[in-house]
Formats: C-alpha cells, sequence, structure tokens
C-alpha cells in the first residue's frame, strides 16, 4: 500500500510496470485507457485522504477504499470523451448491477452466494456504475470476483439501468463471438442448461461494423462491453485476447510508449483543492466541471518536450528478501516521479510526501533564540569606541610611515635608554599623540 500511496497520480512501480494511480488515464499507441483503482466502501467513500505510513491494522486496509473526489474527477471527462471515446477502463471493482446485463442465471450457477446481493442490486461499486453511465467506455475490464463473465450495457436505451434491469438474460451480440451462430441470443435463453459448457469456450474478439452496413450511428458507439476473468490458477478462465481498433493519430506510432492525456492532466490541475488530508467528510461539486480549451492549452505548454511519460523508476523502498520477511514498516518516503509530475503541473503535496525535501525552508526559528554567531557579527559592525587604540593599525601605519612627527614610540625610547641614560624628565614631559 506505501509504494502506490506514493505514487497516488501513477507511475511505475517496477520497470515495465505501470500504476495509474487513484485514477488515471494514459494513451498507449491511439487508445485511451482510464483506471480507478480500489474497493468500494460506503463508509469510507465520502472520506479524505487521511491514511499516511507508517500504517496501523485499520488504515492497511482503508488505503485502497476508493473515494468520491477521484470518482468525481473521472466523471470531469464527460465532455472529452464527445471527442476522445474513452476505449477502456480498468477497475478492481464491477460496477453495481452489471451482471443484469449479461447472463445472470450462469453467473449465479457458478457463484450462487451472489444470489443475496443480485436481488438487492448491491452486487458491485455503485460509483464504478456511475463512471460507466457518465464516460460510457467502449470496454470496462473488472476484477475481485474471480469469476469470468460478459456483459454489456446499451446506452440510451429504455430499461437498461441499475434500477430497472432487463428481466430477460441479455448476451454477447453474434459479432462479439467466435464460432457461434447469430441465434445465439435465443438459444441461450431457451437452454439454459448449457450456458456454462458455452461460457467455457467463448473467446471473444473486437466488433467489426461500418457505417456502409448501418444507415444509423453505430451501435458499437452506443454500448460498453463488460469483462471479467478469473483467477490467474490452472483450468480456470483467467485469460482472454482482444483486439481493440486504434485511433488514426496512434496507428502508425512504433514503438508503443505510454503518454499522458491532457484533459485528465487539466482536471487533476483543476479539481487539486479538492484533496483533503484529513479524516473528515468531503463534499464534491454537484456540477461537474470539465477542463475548458485554455487549460488543456496550458497544460500542453507545461509538456513542450512531448507528453511521453518518462520512464524513470527508482527504487525508494527497500525490496523484499525472503531471509527477512517481517520488516518493520517504513516511515513516509515519497517518490520522485510524484514530484516531477506535481512541478510540471504547479502544485503542491497534500497528500503525498516529497521524495527531495527541502529542510531549511521548514525551519520555525524560535523569536526568543540567540544566534551566536549573528552576533559576532554584530560586533564587528558595531561602532568602535573613539578613545580605543587598535595595536595592529599602528603597526600598518608605521609600516607606511604615516607616522606622526610628534609621535614617540616607546620601542625607540626603550632602546636609547639602554644605550645612553637620559633625563628622566623627558620622558614625562613628551607629548603622546592618541
Amino acid at each position: 500500500s506505501q509504494p502506490l500511496h506514493e505514487l497516488y497520480y501513477g507511475g511505475w512501480v517496477a520497470p515495465n510496470i505501470y500504476y495509474l494511480g487513484a485514477a488515471g488515464v494514459v494513451n498507449v499507441g491511439g487508445i485511451r485507457i482510464g483506471g480507478l483503482s480500489g474497493i468500494y466502501k460506503s463508509h469510507d467513500y465520502v472520506q479524505g485522504r487521511f491514511e499516511q505510513p507508517p500504517y496501523d491494522r485499520s488504515s492497511l486496509r482503508s488505503v485502497y477504499h476508493v473515494r468520491n473526489v477521484d470518482v468525481y474527477r473521472m466523471k470531469c471527462l464527460t465532455s472529452s470523451v464527445e471527442k476522445i471515446p474513452m476505449d477502456v477502463m480498468l477497475s478492481h471493482d464491477w460496477p453495481q448491477g452489471i451482471e443484469q446485463h449479461g447472463n445472470t442465471d450462469a453467473l449465479l450457477r457458478k457463484k450462487p452466494f451472489f444470489r443475496e446481493e443480485v436481488q438487492r442490486n448491491e452486487l458491485g461499486s455503485p460509483a464504478n456504475w456511475e463512471v460507466l453511465q457518465t464516460i460510457r467506455p467502449k470496454w470496462w475490464f473488472a476484477a475481485h470476483l474471480h469469476v469470468k463473465f460478459a456483459a454489456q450495457v446499451q446506452h440510451g436505451v429504455t430499461g437498461t439501468r441499475n434500477d430497472e434491469a432487463p428481466s430477460v438474460v441479455t448476451s454477447l451480440v453474434p459479432s462479439q463471438v467466435v464460432n457461434q451462430p447469430s441465434s445465439a441470443t435465443a438459444h441461450e435463453q431457451t437452454n439454459p442448461s448449457d450456458d456454462t459448457k458455452k461460457d467455457d469456450t467463448t473467446q471473444f474478439r473486437s466488433l467489426e461494423s461500418t457505417k456502409a452496413s448501418c444507415a444509423d450511428d453505430d451501435l458499437t458507439d452506443q454500448m460498453t462491453r463488460f469483462l471479467s476473468l478469473d483467477k490467474c490458477l490452472p483450468r480456470r478462465q483467467h485469460l482472454s485476447i482482444l483486439h481493440l481498433p486504434a485511433a488514426e493519430s496512434g496507428k502508425n506510432v512504433r514503438p508503443l510508449r505510454l503518454a499522458y492525456d491532457v484533459e485528465w492532466l487539466a482536471v487533476l490541475k483543476k479539481t487539486h483543492h479538492l484533496t483533503c488530508p484529513a479524516r473528515r467528510r468531503v463534499s464534491v461539486p454537484f456540477k461537474l466541471m470539465p477542463p475548458t480549451e485554455e487549460e488543456t492549452e496550458w497544460i500542453k505548454s507545461q509538456f513542450v518536450d512531448g507528453l511521453e511519460i518518462p520512464n524513470n523508476f527508482v527504487c525508494t523502498v527497500p525490496p523484499y528478501s525472503p531471509q527477512e520477511p517481517q520488516q518493520h514498516p517504513l516511515p513516509p518516503m515519497g517518490n520522485p516521479q510524484t514530484d516531477r509530475l506535481l512541478q510540471k503541473l504547479e502544485l503542491n503535496h497534500i497528500i503525498t510526501t516529497p521524495a527531495f525535501r527541502d529542510v531549511s525552508a521548514r525551519e520555525v526559528v524560535d523569536e526568543n533564540e540567540i544566534d551566536l554567531d549573528s552576533m559576532d557579527d554584530k560586533d564587528e559592525a558595531a561602532t568602535k569606541d573613539e578613545n580605543e587604540i587598535d595595536l595592529d593599525d599602528l603597526e600598518e601605519e608605521d609600516a607606511k610611515g604615516t607616522r606622526d612627527d610628534n609621535e614617540i614610540d616607546l620601542d625607540s625610547v626603550e632602546d636609547e635608554v639602554d644605550e645612553e641614560p637620559a633625563d628622566s624628565s623627558a620622558i614625562k614631559k613628551a607629548v603622546f599623540k592618541i
């Protein structure tokens, strides 16, 4: 939890493994990918990000609970997705009610203990469902429930909201299924006993349709296809290969590199004030705040060298050692990747810790503290007494020959006394220049 918290805005957790952050969006090869991390818990959903390392037993779990601020930021992309659709959304939780848009009966045969949650419409995250309905990604991939399940949400069609789930089980359209007849939907509805067998052999591919084959807008632009997979274990359905069409701007981009998403960075900057490090209720605006054109242009001006995410992974915590499995809790370490991004966006740290801290800038000076060094400086700068004799200055004046004719050199007088006795009254009558 600690390394991920230090990369709250996203970053490399290891070479070639990139974390999208608590919420984040990146681009790769013309495909726009967004993500929401964590599990939905209603009691933590509206709280600030109060957890700070070292974690106790409670905060070690609550730190990966999703928060309303991160969900709100993702929903603020509603205007940008009209121009540049969200191709893929990733999450741990399922969107709430998504099971009503797939083969619910087959799901409950595999996971019968889901039945009560399904009947109460409490299976999955309501926050993720809000995001799905708001930004309408083409694909949504999730995990958490450890079962392979596919569904599709038809946007703009009445009777398909999570509170009005269809009474008839739906399945994937024929263009999404390989080696399956076009009557698959009717066959699965009339032969539910074959669902499990069919689900074991179904593979998915991208939808292929053109404007020429459909007079209206392509139906694929009006739906979100959902897919969840099982655990990565033998004889479990944990892998599916899909082909996602890339945008024209990214088709010939090689090698593939991760890049920042301009609109997402603009949202981060615009909503940075909503970030709260305290354990208290956090309210987000009712109205969404999508970034303006001026705000996105400012982001572009900050990344004049390009939006490519630098491969700047550094190891900030000691790696796990089998010889020392029980390591002591570590203090906040910070991560230079987070420092760099916040510096680019001209934002300060709120819930993260700077990796490179300016200690002097945070020092608090006691008003009653006496600085001995400054006292010495003041002594040197103080005005000297007019009657004070600086012997060093006398020596320098003597060396330069600037001595007064009436001045008596005591050293020379002593020499004369040694050589020839002198009248003592002469010395008493001498005038000394001070």
